[in-house]
């Protein structure tokens, strides 16, 4: 079975998060919905508030779903 990393679905959206967010966006994006890392866990992993972790996920998101757009 392929790490969820590696799955093909997952191959196209690889160069828009390339050219989209920073390194650690992009890992915090990958834990969050690929790993299933809660926010309470991300902010422990972190060591940030569970408040602040979901403040950083949500503007990953926003800043994948707003260039999608864009490019759409």
């Amino acid at each position: 079975m392929p790490l969820p990393t590696q799955k093909p679905e997952l191959a196209a959206l690889r160069p828009l998060l390339d050219e989209t967010l920073l390194k650690d966006r992009r890992a915090l994006l990958r834990l969050h919905y690929v790993e299933g890392l809660r926010l309470a866990q991300l902010g422990t992993l972190y060591g940030v508030h569970p408040s602040t972790a979901s403040r950083w996920v949500a503007h990953a998101a926003h800043e994948v779903a707003t260039d999608t757009r864009r490019r759409l």
